[in-house]
């Protein structure tokens, strides 16, 4: 079983397979997240009706750009350089059981 981590990210953009995110709010650091790796994608989806999909101006995706917490594989948030919640990091997992 994978362990999932909660991230506080910004999205800029989204396609049908991915959303671009940061976690400094700057759209050049942004890093592309595949929707299938996100645990509480249909939550996060409802958040994210107005943010510019492929083809959008940089423009108008910063001025569009939602906060949201995703709950990704720790492996993912790790390999893109996200830091994870600071309770997770303490080692319990998302439901509060402790490893």
């Amino acid at each position: 079983m994978k362990k999932l981590v909660e991230v506080e990210l910004m999205v800029h953009r989204e396609t049908l397979e991915a959303v671009h995110v940061s976690d400094c709010g700057e759209q050049s650091q942004a890093k592309w997240i595949p929707i299938s790796q996100i645990s509480n994608w249909e939550a996060v989806a409802g958040q994210l009706s107005g943010v510019p999909g492929k083809g959008a101006s940089p423009t108008a995706a910063m001025q569009r750009a939602v906060v949201c917490i995703l709950q990704i594989p720790e492996w993912l948030a790790v390999e893109k350089g996200f830091s994870a919640d600071p309770f997770m990091a303490d080692g319990a997992d998302l439901f509060g059981e402790w490893q």
